[in-house]
Parts: C-alpha cells; structure tokens; sequence
C-alpha cells in the first residue's frame, strides 16, 4: 500500500519511518519488536500493520527512501558543477550534509540493509550504483581533462566514497558543532587523494608562504 506525500496516511507512515530508524539504530534491527516500534509510537500494534505488512517492509522503506532522497538531492550536484573539481567539492558538501540530516536512516541502511531479501536489496544497490557511475564519470572527466591523476577512475571513485561513508561512523553532530569545518577538510581530503592539480598547487604555495617557527602552536 503506497501512501502519497502530503496525505495523512503518508504522513504516519513518514512518522513510523522515523521512529524505526531511531529504534533500529540504539537497539539493532533484529532486537526490535514490532510491538516496541507501535508503542514508542504511541498506537497498537495492529495500528501499525495498517501501514507496513511486517518489519522487513518497515527496514525497506528506510534504506530504499533514504537512497531515493540521496539521489535526488546529492547526485545531480556532480552534473552541475563547472568542471570536475567543482563536482567533486559540491558532491562532498551534499554528501557529508546530507548524511547529517539523515543520520539514523543513514547509520540503519548500512548496518542493516542486508537483512532484507535479495529481492528487496537490488532496487537500493541500483539506486546506489546511480550515485557511483555519477561520481566516476566526474572523476574520469577529471583525468581527461588534467586535473586529477589517478590511473583508474573506477578505483578512484571507490576510495572517494568509502572515505566518506566512513565519517558517519564517528562523527555525530551536534555534539561539537563543527560541521562546515569537516565538510571544508574532506572536500581537501577527497581532491588530493585523486590528485587534483589544483590543490597539489594550492598546498605548494601554502608551504612555501608559511612562517617558519619552531614556537608553533597546533590548530584546533
């Protein structure tokens, strides 16, 4: 039963959405109960069969809608960019962000996900290739044009998005607030790792006009 946006019955289901994930996350998806899920809800349990048939469609419709969303809103960031450093920069600021306003789906879809039938996983491997054949694409862009020097893009890509989708695992915001700071250094991290000319560049000249002092106090 599919429920459209904006209607009262997509709203609960939104609601349940939510709910799960943020049980999921704290207590694991098979340690939790369908009957934990209605009453941290505050309905009865049959209530809850109304909208999902069992839990495995609950854990479907979190993976598979926190991918609909990401491609809908981190993807086309990469075709929109001037040239394949933007993309890269603009990928890595939507990505990080994103992920931080999505946290328990996201932390939920990639411990749990797995647990659903093969069936059920290949739409969400599929909406996750997108992403991944997007960002290669601008990475492969990049190498024919000059500015990164990677042998195989494909690789590249890879060590890219793993680099991200591991800051999910430490960093939990809104405990120190320092989010565009850690966007602002994984956009560096992400560019030097494919050996993008212009930050290459930038790092020379950074060396070459900083100070020398042995007095130098570590930045935070």
């Amino acid at each position: 039963m599919e429920a459209k946006a904006g209607t009262a019955e997509g709203s609960r289901r939104d609601e349940i959405v939510a709910v799960s994930a943020r049980l999921f996350r704290q207590r694991g998806y098979r340690e939790t109960s369908i009957r934990e899920i209605a009453d941290a809800l505050g309905i009865k349990s049959a209530s809850l069969y109304y909208h999902f048939v069992n839990k495995d469609e609950i854990l479907y419709a979190i993976a598979h809608g926190l991918m609909e969303d990401f491609v809908a809103e981190v993807t086309p960031v990469l075709a929109a960019a001037a040239d394949p450093p933007a993309a890269i920069r603009a990928a890595v600021d939507a990505h990080l962000r994103f992920d931080y306003a999505n946290l328990d789906r996201v932390i939920v879809s990639a411990r749990e996900r797995r647990a659903l039938p093969a069936a059920r996983q290949r739409p969400i491997n599929e909406l996750r290739a997108d992403h991944r054949h997007a960002m290669r694409d601008a990475v492969a862009a990049g190498v024919a044009d000059g500015s990164f020097a990677v042998d195989h893009p494909e690789i590249a890509t890879n060590a890219v998005l793993d680099l991200l989708t591991g800051v999910k695992e430490w960093y939990h915001p809104p405990r120190d607030g320092r989010l565009d700071a850690l966007v602002a250094d994984y956009r560096g991290y992400a560019l030097a790792l494919l050996g993008c000319a212009s930050e290459r560049n930038s790092a020379t000249a950074a060396g070459r006009s900083a100070p020398r002092s042995s007095t130098a106090q570590p930045t935070r």
